[in-house]
């Protein structure tokens, strides 16, 4: 069982309005610190994106796989990705290939649509041992979470009550995913008592991820003092859209009436 180990840089802030040309490549080459190939090699045009999963967190945050439906010539290559979502973080993408190495990801992103939490593209610079049908990748966006909420509807006779826990799954990463297998990660994931940052999640995350190869198929699943929900039937998510889906229930759960009476203050 392996983990991927990512590692992420901090840099500078800067505004989109900045009068400073200079300071603003500077900074965009700093989002997209990447191994650039020599040469002048026209980046070679990504196909749909396709089966796309999710592992959505409740922070506002998922881990995201899907595959680029371009062949992959054996040799170094760029390839462009288009349809990304707008709040991808660029440090935490990966390439789920043993035979393909990632060299770097650099331009061709728009930094207004970035903004505005629309779909990018990017370019990746790739090394590839052998060719292959398509790509998948790996990486970690802003703009999805979920959160849980649960009814009770008890009987008439007060004996037995239906109970029912459901998802309301939100969308605002900036892209669609159709069909998506959906995962529901229920906790909070910290590191030494603070919040985990993008690097550990992902390695927690693919962690859980090769856990669960291997582990039956259940709708609730525990791992590492977290509680994984799978989502039973493909979801589509458009942006921006928010979705409601039933996770558990029980149709006849027994149930006690009880009286509590709160009193005064005591002295």
């Amino acid at each position: 069982m392996s983990a991927l180990i990512i590692l992420v840089t901090p840099m500078p802030a800067f505004s989109l309005h900045d009068r400073n040309p200079r300071g603003l490549r500077i900074a965009a080459c700093a989002l997209f610190a990447a191994v650039i190939l020599g040469g002048s090699a026209v980046p070679s045009a990504a196909q749909d994106l396709t089966d796309p999963g999710l592992t959505i967190y409740m922070q506002n945050t998922a881990l995201v796989r899907v595959t680029v439906d371009q062949p992959i010539p054996a040799g170094e290559q760029s390839l462009r990705v288009e349809g990304l979502p707008g709040n991808l973080d660029p440090a935490s993408l990966v390439v789920l290939a043993p035979d393909v190495t990632l060299l770097g990801v650099h331009g061709q992103r728009n930094y207004q649509s970035a903004r505005d939490g629309n779909a990018v593209s990017i370019v990746l610079d790739l090394e590839a041992r052998a060719s292959r049908d398509g790509l998948r990748l790996a990486y970690l966006t802003h703009g999805m979470s979920w959160s849980p909420s649960y009814s009770m509807i008890v009987a008439a006779d007060d004996a037995s009550a239906r109970i029912d826990g459901y998802a309301t799954v939100m969308n605002n990463s900036g892209t669609a995913y159709p069909d998506a297998d959906v995962q529901l990660l229920a906790g909070s994931v910290n590191v030494g008592g603070g919040a985990m940052p993008f690097a550990g999640m992902m390695q927690e995350a693919a962690r859980m991820s090769a856990d669960m190869a291997a582990a039956p198929q259940l709708s609730g699943q525990a791992f590492s003092g977290y509680h994984l929900y799978d989502v039973d039937v493909p979801l589509s998510l458009q942006s921006g859209e928010s979705r409601r889906i039933r996770l558990l229930g029980a149709a006849s759960v027994p149930v006690t009436r009880e009286y509590v009476l709160a009193g005064g203050v005591e002295y």
